[in-house]
């Protein structure tokens, strides 16, 4: 098939070879087409709450050779018409709430269902590969897949999706979240939520530097600890900062060996990534959730680190000159400013100190 962007490929990579997964809001449904064409995932869910875009990724799927086939579901179909559709719904559709996009047979087996009017069951071609239309991870039964991706969409709209049932998403044991935005505001909502980082990438795609964030559910770690090496910021001031920027925040362990082995563990996906959860809500000492746009751990993910803290730097700089040009000067604003800049300097100095070493 054709290549996978650089944006998912690194996505497929964090699947292991041998998992079950789902795409939610699939698109044009590439990613789970090439772990089912390559083998390196025996079954697949495509899934999106728009029925044109699984319609593009069931015509994809048949472009690469892939036999989709329709059935009628043997369950009832009532009259839809109080739903504002013509034609009929399923009995369950028929008692759910449409608007919301809450499918109700969505969870129904692939093998027992077709697609009703609301498009709501599964398509099928073979039993390993389900198409489904419906809201989030609704479309999937308790722990039916061992990883979901989640990716293109909003941090607080991945956070939305993952907290609207939190007993059933954390029956899923690895999550793969790739926010086009919002970032921190995803990870910080993860770390307290008992949810552990054990992956950073960074792939560039066209003008900017996309993140993916793979992720360990609560319950999911307990007798599978190991060690890893942290950076010099979690030990709570950084050899780069003397105001304290670089600092984990306050209530923030490392879930790896030593005391942090009751916490439960896991292995690390990439060689020298610190592995943090948080035990409590908090941002650094002065107040900045630049701590979880830019975690002090990134400078151990994959991919163009130097290149992605450079360019927040020079964000954040050209923040400070709009705000110190304004006509009404904001002190308080540009003390947090110039704070972050110096948190992210702290990090560039780092990373580059311990490549520097790398080389020598």
């Amino acid at each position: 098939m054709r290549r996978l962007t650089g944006r998912l490929q690194m996505i497929a990579d964090r699947i292991e070879t041998g998992e079950t997964m789902a795409d939610i809001g699939c698109d044009h449904g590439f990613l789970p087409i090439y772990l089912r064409l390559t083998g390196k995932s025996p079954k697949v869910v495509v899934a999106d709450v728009s029925a044109p875009s699984l319609a593009k990724a069931v015509s994809n799927a048949q472009l690469y050779g892939f036999q989709i086939e329709e059935r009628l579901p043997p369950h009832r179909f009532v009259t839809g018409g109080d739903a504002g559709m013509d034609g009929e719904l399923c009995e369950i559709c028929s008692a759910a709430d449409l608007g919301s996009g809450m499918h109700g047979a969505v969870a129904v087996s692939v093998k027992d269902a077709g697609v009703c009017r609301a498009g709501c069951a599964s398509r099928k071609d073979d039993p390993g590969m389900d198409f489904r239309i419906g809201n989030g991870l609704s479309v999937l039964a308790p722990g039916e897949v061992d990883a979901v991706v989640i990716a293109g969409m909003g941090g607080r709209l991945i956070r939305d999706i993952m907290a609207a049932d939190i007993g059933h998403t954390c029956s899923f044991k690895r999550f793969v979240l790739q926010p086009r935005i919002g970032q921190g505001y995803l990870r910080k909502w993860l770390l307290t939520h008992g949810f552990i980082i054990i992956g950073e990438d960074l792939v560039v795609e066209g003008t900017h530097i996309a993140e993916i964030i793979t992720v360990i559910s609560p319950g999911w770690t307990k007798g599978d600890c190991v060690s890893v090496p942290l950076p010099d910021a979690f030990s709570g001031e950084s050899k780069h900062n003397s105001g304290g920027s670089a600092a984990v925040p306050a209530g923030t362990e490392t879930a790896i060996g030593g005391d942090g082995a009751d916490a439960g563990g896991f292995r690390a996906m990439h060689a020298g990534l610190p592995v943090v959860r948080m035990t409590q809500n908090g941002a650094d000492a002065q107040g900045s959730d630049m701590i979880w746009k830019i975690p002090p751990w990134i400078i151990h993910a994959q991919g163009p680190v130097l290149d992605f803290l450079m360019r927040s730097l020079e964000a954040e700089q050209r923040k400070l000159s709009n705000v110190i040009r304004a006509k009404m000067r904001d002190l308080r604003l540009e003390r947090a400013i110039c704070h972050d800049i110096d948190y992210l300097k702290g990090l560039i100095k780092e990373y580059e100190e311990e490549h520097e070493d790398g080389q020598q």
